[in-house]
């Protein structure tokens, strides 16, 4: 029972770092993408959340922790954002994206970190929840000026840890699942030889970072390039 529990919060905590992107991912398309010749989906949305978690954060952190209760009221927004435009949502939302939601969540489930976590994005997660912003700090850890550590401003948002173990890492799932809806979106848009291109990548995407521990830092980023 506790393990079938265990893999219930998971799977709720997996949803969640899809849904809170999307709350204020459709925010910031309100705000300042009210009228525009884009047409959006579900990828999109995502991504645009991202950015704006990214913004709190840096913004936040020159003034307080990124801790437990701060992460928490961020996540909460996320959530009443998303279910206060829920209706808006699904018009994005199609039934592949619900298929590719259900087909990569077993990436998300990780018994081991990336050879470079503790070295690396752990200092940088502990700094960020127990700190404000230090000026030149990167003088006494060479290892918080790598540039990679940028998503971890986000990914500290879902480190939870009295609820889901690993719970930050599961984000970069959530990151893949945006980058391929956003691909899937484009098929009908295209021509025969560009939805080749589009199902290639999907193909090498899937089968290159097939486990949660191979969806680093540098991944996403590699993502973003490969789509703009």
């Amino acid at each position: 029972f506790v393990i079938f529990f265990n893999f219930f919060l998971h799977f709720i905590f997996y949803v969640l770092t899809i849904i809170v992107p999307l709350g204020y991912g459709i925010l910031l398309r309100k705000v300042f993408i009210r009228k525009s010749s884009i047409a959006f989906d579900i990828g999109t949305i995502g991504f645009f959340g991202f950015f704006l978690l990214l913004f709190l954060s840096l913004l936040f952190h020159y003034f307080i922790t990124i801790g437990y209760y701060f992460s928490s009221i961020i996540l909460i927004i996320g959530i009443i954002l998303f279910f206060i435009n829920i209706n808006e949502i699904k018009l994005f939302f199609t039934k592949i994206n619900i298929v590719v939601l259900l087909l990569i969540y077993p990436l998300s489930i990780i018994f081991y970190l990336d050879e470079d976590f503790n070295y690396y994005y752990l200092p940088y997660l502990t700094y960020l929840e127990s700190s404000k912003i230090i000026f030149g700090l990167v003088n006494l850890n060479d290892a918080l000026v790598s540039s990679q550590n940028t998503l971890y401003d986000m990914f500290v948002f879902f480190k939870l840890p009295y609820l889901v173990e690993k719970g930050y890492s599961i984000v970069g799932v959530s990151f893949l699942f945006f980058f391929l809806s956003f691909l899937f979106s484009q098929i009908k848009k295209n021509s025969i030889q560009e939805n080749i291109f589009i199902f290639f990548v999907i193909i090498i995407s899937v089968s290159t970072f097939d486990k949660l521990r191979d969806i680093g830092a540098s991944v996403p980023s590699q993502l973003l390039m490969i789509i703009s």
